[in-house]
């Protein structure tokens, strides 16, 4: 193993590559399979405080008229957007009780084919009935109108706090069925308005376009994720701020010899994957595929950035635990 840092002074961001399996040793004489399969983990390990001490979120929550159709438990795609709102206002009020040095606040926007700019909140405000009402303009939103995405993403853009905050230290969340029907309507039309900042793709119903938002954060390095209902809808917001702000390292390359890696943004075998960045105590699983009479070792170079400090790291692993698959002499044997 070989590791290479700055000589700056690092942090517990770091990224670890564990558990590595290989699926046989040796080929067997009536199987399909045209490869041998391996296995290994990127893991980084726990941080005990947050990396990131100023987050600006802006939600662009989708207001339109699909949005009021009924999901499986009874409830509108947008009660079930309106549900995450609140979780991640509650969410981020309870972690700024715990460290009031946090600067954290919103930007939400309603959007269908016209913007509903709500207002900008700043969490911990002692006027509790800033919340209050801040709370209330967003329960009074209902279903209307049609869909143009371009230009809620523009909305956003144009915002003159959102505008001054550094890339780093935001990030705009859509929360949509992901139908468009006004303004730009692809992925790649849509992108033109990237509001810059970490981007989020939560798509409601199970009718949803998830190929256009898995589209649109594949150009923007984003995440996309799925609710289908309340209950799924608090896990995924839990799990987006955690990322946000307990995110460990970034910029993530991996690098493999002697096998391929499975890429799945791409569905595809390559020598190369990349990651956007993994939160504090985050495991990534990585699928390779070897032929059956390779004789190479698995080589593992990973490339990572440090959050907060920047520190580049570069690390190889390399696993020569088999040396043959050869099916043909092992049968012979």
């Amino acid at each position: 193993m070989s590791s290479l840092a700055s000589s700056l002074n690092t942090t517990e961001n770091k990224l670890f590559i564990e558990n590595y399996k290989i699926l046989q040793t040796s080929k067997e004489a009536d199987t399909g399979l045209s490869h041998n399969y391996h296995t290994v983990d990127l893991v980084t390990g726990k941080l005990t405080s947050v990396a990131l001490n100023e987050l600006l979120l802006a939600l662009n929550i989708d207001r339109s008229g699909s949005m009021g159709s009924m999901t499986k438990d009874g409830h509108t795609a947008l009660q079930h957007t309106i549900h995450t709102t609140k979780n991640i206002i509650d969410y981020l009020e309870e972690l700024w009780e715990e460290n009031q040095e946090l600067n954290l606040s919103l930007i939400i926007n309603l959007f269908d084919d016209r913007n509903t700019m709500i207002g900008h909140y700043k969490i911990g405000q002692k006027d509790k009935t800033l919340r209050k009402q801040f709370i209330e303009k967003l329960e009074k939103a209902t279903p209307r109108g049609s869909t143009n995405i371009s230009g809620a993403l523009k909305e956003i853009k144009d915002n003159a706090i959102y505008a001054a905050t550094p890339d780093d230290k935001k990030a705009h969340i859509l929360m949509t069925d992901g139908r468009p029907n006004i303004g730009n309507t692809s992925a790649i039309g849509i992108n033109v308005n990237n509001p810059g900042g970490t981007q989020i793709c939560l798509g409601y119903s199970t009718d949803h376009d998830a190929v256009l938002l898995q589209k649109m954060t594949e150009l923007s390095a984003g995440s996309y994720h799925f609710v289908d209902s309340i209950e799924n809808a608090g896990m995924v917001y839990g799990e987006i701020i955690h990322a946000l702000l307990y995110a460990a390292v970034k910029d993530i390359s991996v690098r493999v010899r002697g096998a391929e890696v499975y890429d799945f943004t791409t569905n595809s075998w390559s020598n190369t994957v990349k990651f956007n960045s993994f939160a504090s105590e985050h495991t990534q699983s990585l699928i390779m595929r070897s032929t059956w009479d390779s004789v190479e070792p698995i080589n593992f170079n990973i490339v990572y950035t440090e959050t907060g400090n920047n520190v580049p790291h570069s690390k190889t692993e390399v696993f020569n635990s088999y040396n043959c698959t050869n099916g043909e002499s092992k049968e012979n044997g």
